[in-house]
């Protein structure tokens, strides 16, 4: 059993999010999400070819893991069984479906984010406009390259100037780009950047606070994004919640089925073509 196997599910405080609407977060590892269902039951048709591509079952797990959670957490904001929840993806890039930005067909208006990684997953669902993104700190490179790809020219002072390791032996400069890249992953995953632009989006006004803790999560605010920071299991697995500043939530629809139109995404959020 891995290191990632051994981290439990765990619902995010969500309450103390400075914003009316409704929100619900989880992270944890695929394996606790995964035995406390029959994880096939969940899995939806339209994804099905896509999961049995998977050749490695550790990705198999990640894959369905997210798409399970997505499913409980949405089940959280509405209350429907998460049985009978289904999850659709449409990417308005390429213009097909299967991938993409993902959306419930009952309940367009809210928004759902998942991200996966090396047995840990997490999902998200809001009124809202929400974007996630979870790593684990080992996959992150040390190498300069990465770090100038992913950082703003203010990031690569602040990275400069951390000391090359924590009291406790923590690589401190990987675990900064590691905050960083998470932050930017779920502002991607939110529609309002694209990974090849990453080193223009400047948080470098955020605080850094896996310096100062090992497990938490809290909210940090700055630029026009508000965030909860995540970190687990002693700093191996970072992630991020993230919202636009200052955006008001939509209302929640009762309505069981709602057309997408094949050129459209719903919501109109703009998505970038990654197969998540």
């Amino acid at each position: 059993m891995s290191a990632s196997d051994k981290v439990p599910l765990v619902w995010l405080d969500c309450s103390a999010i400075p914003k009316s609407g409704r929100a619900h977060a989880a992270i944890g590892s695929s394996v606790s999400v995964l035995a406390a269902v029959k994880g096939f039951e969940f899995l939806d048709a339209g994804v099905r070819h896509r999961f049995d591509t998977l050749r490695r079952e550790a990705d198999r797990q990640d894959f369905l893991a997210a798409r399970v959670l997505a499913k409980f957490v949405m089940s959280k904001v509405t209350g429907l069984p998460p049985a009978i929840v289904s999850i659709e993806q449409f990417c308005v890039d390429c213009n097909r479906a299967g991938h993409g930005k993902p959306f419930f067909p009952s309940h367009p208006e809210l928004s759902v984010s998942w991200s996966h990684q090396n047995g840990i997953v997490m999902a998200a669902v809001s009124t809202f406009d929400i974007g996630v993104d979870v790593e684990t700190l080992s996959s992150i490179p040390v190498e300069p390259d990465f770090a100038e790809n992913v950082l703003s020219d203010t990031e690569l002072t602040i990275l400069n100037k951390l000391p090359a390791a924590s009291f406790d032996g923590t690589n401190l400069k990987q675990l900064y780009v590691a905050r960083q890249w998470v932050r930017k992953e779920a502002i991607v995953k939110l529609g309002d950047c694209s990974l090849d632009n990453l080193s223009m989006l400047d948080l470098g006004q955020l605080e850094f606070p896996d310096f100062y803790f090992d497990t938490f999560h809290r909210i940090s605010s700055g630029c026009d994004y508000e965030m909860i920071d995540i970190s687990i299991a002693n700093r191996a697995c970072l992630g991020a919640l993230v919202w636009r500043t200052g955006t008001h939530d939509i209302s929640l629809t009762t309505t069981k089925e709602n057309a997408i139109h094949e050129n459209q995404h719903p919501n109109g959020r703009r998505s970038n073509c990654r197969s998540v």
